[in-house]
C-alpha cells in the first residue's frame, strides 16, 4: 500500500489540511500525520481516519529539545516509510 505522511509544526494547521487525509486515503494511501500531540491533532485523525505520529515541536529554539524532535522524525519515517512526505509550517 502507499503510504503518506503530512509533518506539520502548529496544532492550529490542521484547519489548513481539512480533508486532504480524506481524499488521500480515498486514493489508496495509508495516511500519517506527523504533529505535536494536542486535542486539535487527536480529533483530526479521527475524523479524517488517519494514524497520528507525535512529534515534542517547540516554538522557542532549544538544541536539545531540537535534535529529540529530530530523532523522532527520523523514527516515525524509518518506521512508515512514505511513498509520499509533505510538510506544512504556517507563518
Amino acid at each position: 500500500m502507499k503510504k503518506l505522511v503530512v509533518g506539520i509544526t502548529a496544532p492550529g494547521s490542521v484547519i489548513l489540511i481539512a480533508g486532504q487525509m480524506k481524499y488521500f486515503k480515498s486514493l489508496g494511501y495509508e495516511t500519517y500525520l506527523m504533529a505535536p500531540m494536542h486535542e486539535r491533532v487527536v480529533e483530526y485523525c479521527q475524523r479524517e481516519g488517519c494514524i497520528h505520529l507525535p512529534v515534542n515541536l517547540e516554538r522557542e529554539i532549544s538544541p536539545v529539545k531540537d535534535a529529540k524532535a529530530l530523532l523522532q522524525v527520523i523514527k516515525h519515517l524509518k518506521k512508515s516509510g512514505p511513498m509520499l512526505l509533505i510538510l506544512v509550517r504556517q507563518k
